[in-house]
């Protein structure tokens, strides 16, 4: 039982330390879908990326990651926490887990998704330098489609991760009621 700041903070922390060690594969994946790339696999990737842009170029797009994922995760973690403990009286029914998790996904994707947009961009775009991103990037998304250019992709983002945010919250709560880990205080 925490309150929502502490919530939000545990949240945006444990995806901040989860980013920083998937990043490689975040970069590989958004370059694979943007077609810009002739990778062959996920090996032949990496070795392209460090030959071209060095070892710390399997890292680009840290920083726009993190903008996005950490406040993503927390704002999530907050909204769903709310919604289970107050809008459904703490119930710990499928129903409640599935309304709370879908609810929650699209607040925090739709709050975020700007930033989701700018993380793509710097992942794919190799005229940008890592240092000038934001200055580079978002002049750029703006001048190409206004304010709407922020918001591309979001329904498909939106369908995906409230859809993937409520099976793991169904997967986990029902886990929960049925694990002896749970249910007899043990302490580990």
């Amino acid at each position: 039982n925490v309150g929502p700041a502490s919530t939000v903070m545990i949240g945006a922390l444990s995806r901040t330390i989860t980013v920083i060690f998937v990043q490689p594969l975040t970069l590989i994946k958004t370059r694979y879908e943007s077609g810009k790339f002739g990778y062959k696999s996920i090996h032949g990737a990496v070795r392209a990326i460090i030959a071209e842009e060095k070892l710390h170029g399997l890292y680009r797009g840290l920083g726009a990651t993190i903008a996005r994922d950490a406040p993503f995760s927390g704002i999530y973690l907050a909204f769903y926490s709310h919604l289970k403990h107050i809008t459904f009286s703490k119930s710990d029914s499928v129903l409640s887990t599935t309304v709370s998790g879908l609810a929650a996904g699209s607040l925090a994707s739709l709050m975020t998704h700007p930033a989701d947009v700018i993380k793509t961009r710097v992942q794919i775009e190799k005229h940008v330098t890592q240092r000038g991103t934001l200055l580079q990037i978002v002049p750029t998304i703006y001048r190409e489609a206004g304010i709407l250019g922020f918001y591309t992709g979001i329904a498909p983002r939106l369908a995906r991760r409230t859809l993937v945010s409520a099976t793991a919250w169904i997967i986990y709560e029902e886990v929960k009621k049925r694990s002896y880990l749970f249910n007899n205080n043990c302490r580990y």
